[in-house]
């Protein structure tokens, strides 16, 4: 496993903690047809790439309303966590790896049946750190909230972060 599958891992995975449909909306956005293998390969599906875009921004919109639940209950961590493993296993999934077998002449990954132990890898990462972006951005939100701040700057300067860690870690650190 190399240190560009580990960080795109954790960074889709908080992501996806921060805004739970951002993460596999940066990958399905960011993914050519026949990337990936298997059941991820819907990802790279034109319809998927316009449902993932379109759920991502109704999340950006209605996380600023009053009336949005808190993420850190069971019902805004389970979804955000799988998220952040979907991600996350995606991501590792088209990632050429140099440590296996380095780029083929299609600049594809290795054979899936040599990448399983690092995709699962991955599926736990971005799952945990999927959990800990969403505390970490609650937090933030909390602290800004009791220093008399207005939510919705912070909200805003979150989902700037958060798009910006997808961009890192779709293009630049695991991407294609």
């Amino acid at each position: 496993m190399n240190g560009r599958t580990v960080g795109g891992a954790v960074l889709i995975g908080a992501v996806s903690g921060l805004r739970s449909q951002l993460g596999v909306a940066g990958v399905a956005a960011t993914t050519a047809p026949g990337q990936l293998p298997g059941g991820t390969s819907a990802l790279a599906h034109p319809a998927a790439k316009g449902v993932s875009a379109a759920l991502a921004v109704g999340e950006l919109v209605t996380d600023k309303l009053p009336s949005t639940p808190d993420r850190r209950t069971p019902l805004g961590l389970g979804p955000r966590a799988v998220a952040g493993a979907t991600a996350a296993a995606a991501l590792a999934s088209r990632a050429p790896d140099a440590s296996v077998s380095g780029r083929s002449s299609a600049g594809r990954p290795p054979p899936r049946s040599r990448r399983w132990p690092e995709v699962a890898v991955a599926t736990v990462l971005g799952s945990l750190a999927a959990v800990g972006g969403a505390y970490a951005g609650a937090a933030w939100r909390q602290a800004r909230a009791a220093g008399g701040h207005a939510d919705w700057p912070a909200a805003l300067a979150e989902d700037a972060v958060a798009l910006a860690l997808a961009w890192a870690a779709t293009t630049k650190v695991a991407g294609p």
